[in-house]
């Protein structure tokens, strides 16, 4: 039997993936049956001007972040939630002090950090905004 998630909202590989595929390909092959030809007119400028995601990536925070002294890399051998977390990251990044800092420097108008429970007390931008998050634990991937 395959297992579409571990989580409740990411397939796994390759099985939920597979899921996802085949659940389409059954659609459109619905939608082909009771669908005639249509003409569709798209608009002639783009719906995004230069397609600011055209560029995105995901990158291993180890590669581009700067870490202050309390920050400790988690995998599987050693922590519950990396284990449990494995099959969609190596380890994790644990920091449990307050005021510790992950600094990193980016080329763009947003970032992101994919986390599990954090305990974000403040992000800064530029030195210019802050904003505050709820006091949770924090894991990073």
């Amino acid at each position: 039997m395959a297992v579409f998630t571990h989580d409740g909202v990411h397939p796994t590989v390759p099985e939920g993936h597979r899921i996802y595929s085949d659940t389409i390909i059954q659609c459109l092959n619905e939608i082909r049956v009771y669908s005639g030809k249509v003409e569709h007119s798209l608009p002639q400028e783009l719906l995004v001007p230069g397609n600011p995601w055209e560029y995105a990536t995901m990158q291993h925070l180890a590669e581009i972040a700067d870490f202050s002294a309390g920050w400790t890399y988690v995998t599987s051998e050693n922590s519950e939630l990396a284990r449990e977390y494995q099959w969609l990251f190596p380890g994790l990044w644990r920091a449990v002090n307050p005021g510790e800092a992950v600094t990193v420097q980016f080329v763009g108008t947003q970032i992101g950090l994919f986390y599990w429970g954090a305990r974000f007390r403040q992000a800064q931008c530029d030195g210019g905004w802050w904003r505050t998050f709820p006091h949770r634990p924090i894991y990073a991937a």
